[in-house]
């Protein structure tokens, strides 16, 4: 059985510049469903150059939505092991 984990994400900035970047700046916390005093809040900045045209942005803030549910996904891997106090450093790969 796996475990219930909550989920929250914030959207501070969903930024656009066309044939530059794609950003995304949002705060997340994750609980465990079992124990909500077992959880941990994170900030993300997640910047992604772009090509040229619509469909370039597009792309971008596919990958940089990826990439944020990525850190997210670390952060709860390391808060599922015990690991409370790293989760931020952890979704972040370090």
């Amino acid at each position: 059985k796996l475990p219930l984990i909550r989920v929250r994400v914030s959207l501070h900035r969903f930024e656009s510049v066309l044939g530059q970047q794609a950003l995304i700046e949002a705060g997340w916390t994750i609980a465990s469903g079992s124990d909500p005093a077992r959880r941990a809040s994170c900030d993300s900045r997640v910047d992604v150059r772009v090509g040229a045209g619509f469909e370039a942005l597009a792309e971008g803030h596919q990958r940089a939505l990826a990439m944020l549910a990525e850190r997210i996904g670390r952060g709860i891997e390391a808060l599922n092991a015990g690991r409370a106090s790293s989760v931020c450093s952890a979704a972040d790969g370090g």
